[in-house]
Order: C-alpha cells, then structure tokens, then sequence
C-alpha cells in the first residue's frame, strides 16, 4: 500500500470535522441525528477493524473510549457511557484543524496540533490539542486508530 500523504490526513480531518458539524446540525434540525452518527463514526474510526485508543476531550469518569458504542454515546449522547451529554450536539459552526507536526509511516501516520471548534451560537472559538493515528484499511480507506484530545494547560488552574 502507499504512504499515507499530508493531503490525505487533511482531508481525513476535513471529514471528521464535517461529520462532528452534521450531527449537531441533524440534532438542531430535530432529524434522526442517532442514525447517522451511527453511520458516519465507522467511516471516520477503525473500531471492528483493530484496537483504537480513544481519549475523547470532554470525558473524566470514562477517560478510555475502547469500542463503537463508547464512541457513539461520546459524540451523541446515546446514554451508553453516563456522563456523556453528546459532544457534538454542542453545535458547532466550524472546525478546523492546524497540524503541528505530522509523521508518515508507510500505511500509517500520526497528526499532532491544535484543533479549533467555533461555537454554533456565540463564535467563541474552543482551541484543543490533539495527536491523531491515522491507518490504511485493506480497502484503502483511512481511519483513525489513536486519537487523544486535551485542553490545553492553564498555569494556576
């Protein structure tokens, strides 16, 4: 298989930002926004395709994310994981992403930066770290399989 090119890992984010965007839309829009997470997450996760470590931004008493239904319930509040209010149903205007550094291994690489969530209502901007893996399935797909995001530190907190 080839290498994994920063255009790739671009547009990867790209669709994983564009995802995180529809599903509140589809919340906000009162349309079955549940389906179509449970749709869109496999296209963007290699959860059944191999071990994923997932440490999502917003999550305490379960940091780890270790399969699709944790996944899900993060981003849609599904109810599988308590404390889970569904990420994406904050509603978020845009999403974009500023790589720091990114390193190609063949089929695999890794993306660490900032990502930046603007706000659907106020346009504040929310600025989260990130360090993303990223893989090539057998059918040439790329998939994240590491992802950890964090708030950035703030001394005196």
């Amino acid at each position: 298989m080839s290498t994994i090119t920063e255009k790739e890992i671009q547009e990867a984010q790209n669709a994983w930002g564009n995802a995180i965007i529809e599903i509140g839309n589809r919340y906000r829009n009162q349309e079955d926004y549940q389906a179509y997470t449970k749709e869109v997450v496999p296209t963007l996760y290699a959860f059944g395709e191999r071990d994923v470590l997932f440490k999502p931004t917003r999550a305490s008493v379960v940091p780890f994310r270790t399969n699709l239904d944790e996944a899900l319930s993060y981003f849609a509040g599904s109810g599988v994981v308590a404390e889970d209010v569904g990420f994406a149903l904050q509603l978020w205007h845009n999403i974009r992403f500023e790589n720091f550094k990114v390193i190609h291994d063949g089929n695999t690489a890794f993306a660490m930066g900032h990502y930046f969530f603007t706000d659907y209502n106020s346009y504040d901007e929310l600025k989260v770290e990130y360090t993303m893996g990223y893989y090539r399935n057998e059918e040439g797909a790329l998939k994240l399989f590491v992802h950890h995001s964090s708030f950035p530190f703030v001394p005196n907190n």
